[in-house]
């Protein structure tokens, strides 16, 4: 939704403040403002998630199978500019850090 709407703050849902994968998201909502673009139909889902051992009460890490729709980017008008392909789908590991009692990602790692 993010990407979709813009709107950044909708990371802090998702991302551990001040994190890598919260850099890196804020990277993509701030080249997308600043063109004035949007990414219509963009989605990204995530399946055989299981989790590692190691984990505490306050860190986790995942493993998962992540892939992404096609998708439109279109300007403030609506107008398509450019278009994404889907992603194959692709081994990840996320690491997740409980923040104010919820699990929010701190990093995004290739899978092995």
């Amino acid at each position: 939704e993010a990407f979709h709407s813009g709107s950044p703050e909708l990371l802090v849902a998702v991302n551990v403040p001040g994190s890598a994968a919260a850099a890196a998201d804020q990277r993509i909502v701030a080249q997308l403002n600043n063109g004035e673009l949007r990414l219509n139909g963009f989605t990204s889902t995530l399946s055989d998630v299981t989790a590692e051992d190691g984990a505490t009460g306050e860190r986790a890490v995942v493993r998962l199978t992540s892939a992404t729709t096609g998708y439109q980017t279109v300007n403030a008008a609506g107008a398509p500019v450019a278009a994404g392909a889907a992603t194959a789908p692709q081994r990840l590991r996320l690491v997740l850090v409980r923040v104010d009692g919820q699990w929010r990602i701190s990093d995004v790692l290739p899978g092995s």
